[in-house]
This record gives structure tokens, C-alpha cells and sequence, in this order.
């Protein structure tokens, strides 16, 4: 197989899902392929029923506890993908169908996903398809997907004529920053050391959990060595609760950064940059990149 291919499938029935999906699998199963399914429960067992035997050596994954965060979920495949090669696997198949969740916002945000995909797995031998189910899913999603997968399959397969390059698809997606009146000034210290226990006292105050402020100084001490790298000067804090969230901002003077993709995409093998941000995504909930134009600013949410 060549690199990674990231297909729609949007279907209309429990034949037309399976009829597709369950020969997509089978087909790389009999190439020696890894094959993972992450979907409904109730596609699970359709899929489990058409395979028979050859479902035994399929992964069978809950969506609705598989989809928690995008970076959670590229991660989780990030694992997912490198096991599967280390085994021995030519490559991975992979269905895998998207929890869009109830809001505009959520359809956003998980659209967005689909589209940082196409970059983050672009160099792996993967074969993902995304079924759309038109039977519930808003018209508005099901436009995302034109825009976010190079091929979708309908009758047959074609080529997408809105598809977007992932980056202007990912910022055209991404909600502006709102101000937070909530946020007040603390003073950063003189170095990332001294920094953390500034931080614990504040989330502390807050009423926040152990968990919570352990994640949070991990998250922050990846984003403050960063601004601390590249800044002239010293990095300014803002802390505060926003309605049941912790944020913790840092902004800096330095060159600044415009990838709204920064942070998603799986650290290079070598290990040489890009895992600062890929670490503070993992711990939070939340992470805003706000470019501005003497520096960069990062909020993080617990």
C-alpha cells in the first residue's frame, strides 16, 4: 500500500454500511494488512456477523469511547499505527467513524479533526475510511467531510471537489479567542522551576483536584520552556477559573507561531522538536494557540 489514503464513506443503511465496509476490511485482511473498526456498537456486530471467522482478527473499538478529544484520538491512532508496523503489518486498515457530538461547536472541532488526518498520518501506511451516516448526521457535517477527505465514496468512488488543504480548513474551523475577564496577572519567576510552585499554589486556591494540578504544571512547563527558548524576554502569566475550568496563559515576545496545526501532529521519530506542544495537548482539555503580533500566546485549560 502506498502512504496514507483518507476516504468519506457516507451511507444510508445498515446493507449499504455493511455491504462497503465489511470487504474494505476482509480485503486487507487477505493482504496481511492490520484491520481496526472503530464505530457503533451496533456496526461492530454487523461487521462481526459479515466477517465471521476473518472478524476474529479485526479490532473492534467503541466510537463513543474511542472519540473523547481530537488529540487524545490522533494520539490513540498514533499508537495504533505504530504497534501495528512494529508487528510486522505492511500496513493498516482502519473504519473509523466519528462521534460529531450534539453542538455546532462539537462539529467544528471534530470536522477539524478529520481534516489534521490528512497531516498527521500523511506519511504512514494507513487506509482510513469515514463513514457518514446520512440517516443522522446534520447536512452540515456531511459537507465537512467533502472538504476534509480527498475521495468519498457514495455509489462509487470520486474524488472531492471541496476538498481544503488541512491547515486553512483547521483555521476557517477554529473559533476565535474570547477575553477573559476572569484571568488575572501572576508573576512567572525566573525560570520553569521556580514557575511550578506559583502555579500549584493558584490551582490550589481554586479548589483544584491533585490530578488536575499535576496535568496542568506538566502542560504549562512544556509551554513556559518554549516560551522561555524563544523569547527575548520574560513570559507573562495569567491564571483563573473560567465556569468549571482552570486556564493558565502564557504569552511570550518571540517570533510567534500561525499553524493551527502545531501541537497535533505526532512528534518525529528523532525526536528533534514539535513535542512541547503535542505533550500540553495531551494533558489539558483545551489548548488555544492566539498569534499576535509581537508574540505568541498559549492558554491552556484544565
Amino acid at each position: 500500500m502506498a502512504l496514507l489514503r483518507h476516504d468519506a464513506f457516507v451511507y444510508d443503511s445498515d446493507t449499504d454500511f455493511v455491504d462497503r465496509m465489511a470487504p474494505f476490511l476482509r480485503a486487507g485482511l487477505d493482504d496481511g494488512e492490520s484491520a481496526v473498526a472503530v464505530t457503533t456498537p451496533a456496526n461492530c456486530a454487523l461487521l462481526r456477523e459479515a466477517l465471521g471467522p476473518a472478524g476474529e482478527r479485526v479490532s473492534f473499538v467503541d466510537r463513543d469511547r474511542w472519540y473523547d478529544r481530537p488529540a487524545k484520538v490522533i494520539a490513540g491512532y498514533d499508537k495504533t499505527l505504530r504497534d501495528s508496523l512494529r508487528a510486522g503489518a505492511p500496513a493498516v486498515r482502519v473504519v473509523g467513524e466519528v462521534q460529531f457530538g450534539a453542538t455546532p461547536r462539537e462539529w467544528a472541532e471534530w470536522t477539524a479533526y478529520e481534516a489534521i488526518i490528512n497531516r498527521a498520518f500523511a506519511n504512514r501506511p494507513a487506509w482510513i475510511v469515514c463513514p457518514y451516516d446520512a440517516r443522522v448526521l446534520p447536512d452540515k457535517i456531511l459537507e465537512g467531510a467533502t472538504r476534509t477527505h480527498p475521495h468519498v465514496l457514495t455509489d462509487a468512488w470520486h474524488e472531492s471537489s471541496h476538498y481544503g488543504e488541512p491547515a486553512d480548513v483547521v483555521r476557517a474551523l477554529t473559533p476565535p479567542p474570547e477575553p477573559l475577564e476572569e484571568l488575572r496577572p501572576v508573576g512567572v519567576g525566573e525560570d520553569a522551576q521556580a514557575f511550578r510552585p506559583r502555579l500549584s499554589r493558584e490551582m490550589t486556591a481554586a479548589g483544584c483536584s491533585d490530578v488536575e494540578i499535576e496535568l496542568m504544571l506538566l502542560a504549562a512547563g512544556e509551554v513556559l520552556t518554549n516560551a522561555l527558548e524563544h523569547s527575548t524576554g520574560t513570559p507573562r502569566l495569567r491564571v483563573g477559573c473560567v465556569g468549571d475550568r482552570f486556564v493558565c496563559e502564557i504569552s511570550d515576545d518571540g517570533p510567534g507561531l500561525d499553524d493551527p496545526l502545531a501541537g497535533y501532529l505526532p512528534p518525529s521519530a528523532d525526536g528533534r522538536g514539535g513535542a512541547g506542544l503535542w505533550v500540553a495537548r495531551q494533558l489539558t482539555s483545551r489548548l488555544e494557540l492566539i498569534p499576535r503580533t509581537d508574540g505568541l500566546t498559549v492558554r491552556l485549560w484544565s
